[in-house]
């Protein structure tokens, strides 16, 4: 054998050795999920499309975690990433599934006024509206603001989407000028969609105005 395919099986050998020895540490489901988890991570497509390789990979990583004790929020987070993957890539019934098994573990883990059920919520919002759900999409979205308004604050990203969205499925025209204004805060752009709804409820631009010149 040759130094360098010496050196490479080596370099082999001691990753699986440290491999064991972690699993050997954290115990073995904990072990599996976080290598699984941590592959499909590492191997997910920076922005759709998402390829079927990459919905198995986070499947793979929600079986690990099933294996766990089942208050446990990496079980939470898997079903959460796992479900938002399904819906993006059209499967949105059983995205869905997925979505509300994440929601009721949160729940039970870290309450439900965490700001992770607040996160869950927004997606099962986002789902139900694409099946035509509107009343229970609302009800969902409604959740969503006021859990993440209260946790993350009005100018957070996610809080900001959620509270649009509110403003459009109810038409509620002070809600999407108060909207309007705190993307401007916050200095975000809505996306062109969210953007051409608000405004047509008399929100106004989010685009920030200069300040007057002095004469």
């Amino acid at each position: 054998m040759s130094p360098r395919k010496l050196r490479l099986l080596l370099v082999l050998i001691g990753l699986y050795l440290c491999q064991l020895a972690y699993l050997a540490v954290v115990g073995l489901p904990t072990g599996m999920w976080d290598l699984r988890y941590t592959q499909a991570e590492h191997r997910l497509e920076k922005m759709p499309p998402f390829s079927e390789a990459t919905v198995e990979r986070f499947r793979a990583a929600a079986r690990e975690a099933e294996k766990l004790v089942p208050e446990d929020g990496r079980l939470a987070r898997t079903y959460h990433d796992l479900g938002t993957l399904l819906w993006l890539t059209g499967r949105t019934n059983e995205g869905r599934v997925y979505l509300h098994r994440s929601l009721k573990v949160f729940e039970r883990v870290d309450g439900r006024q965490a700001s992770w059920v607040g996160i869950v919520c927004h997606r099962l919002g986002e789902v139900d509206l694409r099946r035509g759900r509107i009343p229970e999409a609302a009800e969902q979205l409604q959740r969503a603001e006021g859990i993440l308004v209260r946790t993350l604050g009005c100018l957070d990203p996610i809080a900001l989407r959620a509270a649009s969205m509110v403003a459009v499925q109810t038409r509620d025209r002070d809600k999407a000028r108060q909207v309007m204004e705190n993307y401007r805060m916050a200095e975000i752009p809505p996306d062109p969609l969210m953007r051409l709804q608000l405004e047509q409820l008399g929100g106004g631009s989010a685009t920030a105005q200069p300040a007057p010149l002095n004469k």
